[in-house]
């Protein structure tokens, strides 16, 4: 059986260099774009190509009928579509993503006279990242945890772990040998952190 340390943690566990406070690394964002511009056909469907042009970093993607522009700062992708769609992702906190979009809006404002007004924006998908402080063994995960896990090493090296009861929001944790766990899927900040927290993983520390 595993010794404890005066600190109360594990001693074939210590806590490495590298480990980090749980920290926002995703956060994706939907909405839709309405153009109150004087051109009829621009309501109808938003001008892909004159955006591309105007916008510097935008890139056009035909297949899709969308456009997708990349942000330096803050480090926002957004993907435009041309019935007025929009994901963004890439964010680490709600002021990036109003920064980024109203940014766009007066710009197309500025150089095209496409006036868009935001509607519908809300938060689809947040992921936090932890560190558990130790190397997981993810087969002994996996074989404790099989009704509510996905683990195949040979297509990705991680667990994919859902829990079994019902949950508004639905997460997922995916979980790395070295001890990196992503939770994905979870309506908020501190709902990522009970669910994580929900999980002994001590219990699975390689020997």
């Amino acid at each position: 059986m595993a010794r404890l340390d005066k600190s109360g943690r594990y001693a074939w566990a210590p806590i490495p260099k590298q480990h980090h406070d749980p920290e926002v690394v995703n956060l994706v964002f939907t909405g839709h774009f309405r153009c109150e511009s004087l051109r009829r056909d621009w309501e109808e469907k938003l001008p892909l190509r004159e955006i591309t042009e105007a916008i510097f970093g935008c890139f056009s993607h035909e297949e899709f009928r969308s456009v997708t522009l990349k942000a330096i700062d803050p480090d926002v992708t957004i993907h435009i579509y041309s019935n007025g769609v929009f994901i963004a992702c890439g964010a680490r906190s709600v002021l990036e993503v109003h920064v980024h979009i109203w940014r766009l809006v007066a710009r197309l404002a500025d150089v095209l006279g496409l006036f868009l007004k935001v509607l519908d924006i809300e938060k689809s998908n947040t992921v936090v990242a932890f560190t558990t402080g130790f190397v997981v063994d993810l087969n002994d995960f996996y074989r404790r945890n099989m009704r509510k896990s996905e683990y195949d090493p040979r297509k990705y090296p991680a667990v994919s772990y859902k829990p079994l009861r019902p949950m508004r929001d639905n997460p997922c944790l995916v979980i790395h040998a070295s001890g990196a766990v992503n939770v994905v899927g979870a309506d908020s900040f501190w709902g990522a952190i009970t669910l994580f927290r929900s999980i002994d993983f001590s219990k699975y520390a390689l020997k």
